[in-house]
């Protein structure tokens, strides 16, 4: 459940690196609540099916209150 935040993903998060965190669950309080658990499912069966590749799009709440549509592409380790 730890994830790995490059430079471009906190800028559009607009978080930095210690802000953001680097488990699931902190990750969880950015993106809205409706779009977190679809995208829980997906990463779920991501790792039980051995993907190497998780895609998504959900979206996120900025400090700011902005919204933004998020598209992911995530690597799988083991």
């Amino acid at each position: 459940r730890r994830m790995f935040w490059d430079d471009r993903m906190l800028e559009i998060y607009g978080l930095t690196r210690e802000e953001f965190g680097d488990h699931a669950d902190d990750w969880h309080l950015r993106v809205l609540p409706e779009d977190a658990a679809r995208d829980d499912e997906r990463i779920a069966d991501a790792i039980a099916q051995r993907t190497p590749i998780y895609q998504s799009t959900f979206r996120i709440r900025r400090p700011d209150g902005s919204i933004r549509h998020i598209e992911a592409l995530g690597l799988v380790q083991r």
